[in-house]
């Protein structure tokens, strides 16, 4: 296994030869009464797990270090191929702390197109029954031309998810004006305000700049003032922290963000344009459409401000302290 997932090794050389070393531990676990899911989940080379190190030592293309967009390029196409996918076929079902090697690997490397497919992925982070039911009708809108059918194409392949959210990280996408420390999320999130008038919570984690972050839409009980987040209030205030202090942790192989009690999310409705206004009375959008939440993300990671732009999104509708 050492062998197998060392770069530069000649056992990793292809995943057909993976498959074919697998098969034949597969073969002696065995006759020796010992479960192949098992070994491959234990940390047996250098404190981590064989998965662990075929996710840092993975080459990535050309593509993929241009950028970390998630919409599948030329990783989705040679996913059969990938060592670390014949892994995951012969370890699975996987543990909690298989699970968190994984997402260790992933931010290591910062590979966030890697880490979005590893996270919609049933074996690695399966749907809750509630998102189960709600976004059931994904596959069956496939093809019909909606916003929705669009998202969902975009995550078939060999044992991915195509219930996913979207997060599109884009780095180095900027010019001599922006600070260097800044980087673009474009989000897609199906079925937005129905998951949030069943759920109440919706997140998304990404990675970006060496760190992992999350992303939690929630609604604030009527009982609760919702945090300020005009005037004088600073994103860095009390206010902000009180929000996030439920999710703070410093270990980053768990469902949170480094520092999260730093970060305060800011949300604003974009006012529509003129040539928008104008048609506003034309044949309205498809329902599907209407459901998802298409934003983009721009943070600037030294002074750790999340700003959230929301596009075409009735946010109202929800309820009067979403925040």
């Amino acid at each position: 296994l050492r062998d197998l997932v060392q770069k530069g090794s000649a056992a990793a050389s292809s995943a057909d030869s993976a498959r074919g070393i697998l098969d034949s531990c597969s073969t002696a676990c065995v006759a020796h009464g010992l479960a192949l899911p098992r070994v491959l989940q234990e940390r047996s080379v250098e404190g981590h797990t064989p998965v662990y190190w075929a996710i840092v030592n993975r080459r990535r293309s050309a593509a993929a270090n241009a950028s970390t967009s998630t919409n599948g390029g030329v990783e989705g196409e040679k996913e059969d191929e990938d060592i670390l996918f014949a892994l995951l076929a012969y370890a699975a079902p996987l543990l909690p702390a298989s699970v968190a090697d994984m997402r260790l690997a992933c931010l290591v490397t910062a590979d966030n197109a890697l880490f979005q497919r590893l996270r919609v992925s049933p074996a690695v982070n399966p749907l809750s029954g509630t998102d189960r039911m709600l976004l059931s009708g994904l596959r069956d809108n496939a093809g019909d031309g909606s916003d929705l059918a669009e998202a969902s194409n975009r995550w078939k392949g060999p044992g991915i998810n195509t219930f996913g959210d979207i997060a599109d990280v884009r780095e180095g996408e900027h010019n001599a004006n922006v600070d260097a420390g800044t980087f673009n999320v474009h989000i897609e999130l199906p079925m937005f305000q129905r998951r949030m008038r069943v759920s109440n919570e919706i997140s998304l984690e990404f990675i970006a700049r060496g760190r992992l972050w999350l992303l939690c839409f929630f609604i604030v009980p009527p009982s609760s003032p919702p945090p300020s987040t005009s005037g004088s209030s600073s994103p860095l205030s009390s206010a902000g922290r009180r929000v996030f202090s439920s999710l703070h942790t410093s270990d980053p192989t768990h469902n949170s963000i480094p520092d999260a009690a730093r970060a305060a999310p800011v949300m604003r409705r974009r006012r529509p344009s003129r040539r928008r206004r104008a048609r506003a009375g034309t044949a309205p959008r498809t329902a599907a459409a209407a459901q998802t939440l298409d934003l983009d993300l721009v943070v600037v990671v030294d002074l750790v401000v999340v700003v959230v732009v929301v596009v075409d999104v009735p946010i109202p509708l929800l309820h009067p302290h979403v925040r």
